[in-house]
């Protein structure tokens, strides 16, 4: 028969007591420690996303640009949200009852109110512009190529002046493609302008001997002056950009209104785990696409130049055949 000691009631809950004390530090010092590397990580990727941007962005920037840093924002949304969670209730929440709930109701109405009418307004604007600069590029190239055409008809008239006119005019027409796409990044350059003129004042010493020369002669002069009117249109386009205190409030308010939902009570908190990154990721989503459309020769929204290099493509040939 083996005996068997018992140990007094009071010991065995000291030792259990003792136990799940040491389960609940080691859990709550593992969680910290996972969250404070996540934050670690998040920062680092904030700080090194710009230097990958710039070196990677022409091949990978919908993943890395448009969708990349969406999703690291709204990540470290979620790691606030859950130190805020675990590690702050002292800092209290907002209570939903009596004057407080509609007081937090009308400003959370508010806050949103504002933030749709100012996306809404900056998207509308950002796109617009963008669509009206693509269109008045595609204009301007094709009015060029137009004018080539319209010069082709001179090729045949046997005058020394009217051949020295027209191979000048492509000539200017090369560089002014040449430097349109050189400054294009940069601004608006200098050059262009005389470049016009000079074409402008080289229109006089074209001879017209044949009924067909004289129409073309007048659509390069009309050629001519709407090219001056659609570089002018360009420049000013090109010169228009969202306003940054536009581009601040923006951001402002997005980071209220998803501030908003960190000190809200709800009974089941698997739903704010769902709506903060989901909010955060579209905001930064939208400031990402706007800050893009601000930028129409650099961004993932980039204007390609595609319509000038035919136009350089186009003189290349001309100059091959030794016209």
């Amino acid at each position: 028969m083996v005996t068997r000691l018992a140990l007094p009631n009071e010991l065995k809950n000291e030792k259990g007591a003792l136990s799940a004390g040491f389960v609940v530090l080691a859990g709550c010092l593992s969680a910290f420690y996972f969250q404070v590397w996540f934050v670690i990580i998040g920062l680092w990727g904030a700080l090194v996303a710009p230097a990958i941007i710039a070196r990677y962005r022409q091949g990978v920037g919908i993943a890395v640009y448009q969708i990349g840093i969406p999703i690291l924002f709204a990540t470290l949304a979620l790691i606030v949200y859950d130190i805020f969670q675990e590690n702050m209730h002292f800092v209290g929440r907002l209570q939903s009852s009596g004057a407080d709930s509609l007081i937090l109701s009308l400003f959370f109405q508010t806050v949103a109110t504002l933030y749709a009418i100012c996306i809404a307004f900056t998207l509308w604007r950002a796109m617009t512009d963008h669509d009206l600069l693509k269109s008045t590029l595609r204009d301007e190239a094709t009015r060029i190529g137009a004018l080539l055409s319209f010069i082709n008809y001179f090729d045949n008239v046997d005058d020394n002046r009217t051949q020295s006119a027209i191979n000048t005019i492509r000539n200017e027409l090369a560089d002014y493609v040449r430097h349109l796409e050189a400054h294009i990044k940069t601004g608006v350059g200098k050059g262009n302008a005389e470049r016009l003129s000079k074409c402008i004042d080289l229109v006089e010493d074209l001879q017209t001997p044949e009924e067909n020369d004289k129409v073309a002669l007048n659509g390069i002069i009309d050629s001519l002056a709407k090219l001056t009117m659609i570089r002018s249109r360009r420049i000013s386009l090109m010169q228009s950009k969202l306003s940054p205190y536009l581009l601040f409030i923006l951001g402002f308010l997005s980071f209220v209104s998803l501030a908003m939902f960190y000190f809200l009570v709800s009974e089941d908190t698997f739903i704010l785990y769902l709506i903060i990154p989901s909010l955060a990721f579209m905001y930064t989503f939208l400031l990402i696409m706007l800050v893009d459309l601000d930028r129409p020769f650099s961004g993932y929204w980039r204007i390609n130049m595609d319509p000038f290099d035919e136009v350089l493509d186009r003189l290349a040939v001309i100059d091959c055949c030794g016209k």
